[in-house]
């Protein structure tokens, strides 16, 4: 990833950008700070976002006076994030650091990041997170994320499936991440219909972090496309176990059983639509259930 800096003494401006030369982050400095009084706007947008607290120490002073209270603020919008942290002064809150990143980025483009915070006039270090270490890890995996889901232009499987592979083999330090580019692999061969890349991928996920609903829930896609109904079965039912309310899950739990056991078909649509009924987002595939569930009951 590359980074573009502009500013001067008392700010900066940087652009990043990815091994593909595409504008994936924005990260405003401002050393000395930006009184937000005036700007009333900004302030109404603090109060709506989600904060977290946290201090900050000065380098020049090390006194309980050298103590500073900050604040970081996040917001996810449609295409980006955007997070700030600011500082609370006697006058009112100050800005320091305004992020806006793609989703992918978000843990490494942050605006609470070590890397960013001592960049602030005075500030030493901040208690509120460690820099990771596995920076250029996590730069591949947000990399192959934008590629899988084609944030910045039509979705490339096989390129997301490159950067997942490049992050595990600099290797992270969070089982997180290594079981997610794991999974992540599988759903970009999934894509590719290389089914059996996909299963071998998301299994081992499941050898690093064995009780995630969602790794059992796409395992299950992937069997169902492959044809193999016994199997898709066996990984929707972990995923129901896991969680109960998981709605997509369950919904394709009760196809799967539509051809091979209509008792148990009948019972899982009719727990999904209990349970979705007043979900918007399921309207959709609640009408599919209720069209699967009358056939059912008039064979």
């Amino acid at each position: 990833m590359t980074s573009l800096p502009v500013g001067s003494k008392q700010s900066e401006f940087h652009l990043f950008l990815d091994d593909h030369d595409q504008l994936v982050g924005i990260i405003s400095i401002i050393r000395d700070g930006l009184e937000l009084g005036p700007y009333q706007e900004i302030r109404q947008w603090l109060t709506r976002t989600k904060k977290t607290e946290f201090i900050v120490k000065s380098s020049s002073d090390t006194s309980v006076e050298g103590i500073r209270n900050a604040s970081y603020h996040l917001e996810r919008g449609e295409k980006y994030l955007r997070s700030v942290v600011v500082l609370s002064q006697p006058s009112g809150p100050v800005l320091y650091i305004d992020s806006r990143v793609l989703p992918g980025f978000a843990g490494i483009l942050a605006a609470n990041s070590k890397r960013f915070l001592q960049r602030i006039e005075g500030v030493r270090e901040s208690t509120l997170m460690a820099e990771q270490e596995d920076f250029l890890a996590l730069q591949q995996f947000a990399g192959a994320e934008i590629a899988r889901v084609g944030l910045c232009d039509v979705p490339n499987p096989s390129r997301a499936v490159e950067g997942y592979k490049n992050a595990l083999k600099i290797g992270f330090q969070s089982a997180l991440y290594e079981a997610e580019s794991h999974h992540r692999t599988g759903l970009a061969y999934r894509d590719q219909e290389k089914f059996p890349e996909a299963i071998s991928s998301m299994q081992k996920s499941l050898e690093i972090r064995p009780a995630i609903a969602e790794v059992h829930h796409h395992m299950g896609t992937v069997y169902e496309r492959m044809h193999d109904t016994k199997h898709a079965i066996e990984s929707y039912v972990t995923a129901v176990r896991l969680r109960p309310n998981y709605l997509i899950a369950r919904f394709h739990l009760a196809v799967s059983y539509f051809e091979v056991d209509s008792k148990r078909s009948i019972r899982e649509f009719e727990t999904y639509i209990a349970l979705a009924e007043n979900k918007p987002r399921e309207k959709n595939r609640l009408q599919k259930a209720k069209d699967h569930l009358t056939r059912l009951k008039q064979n």
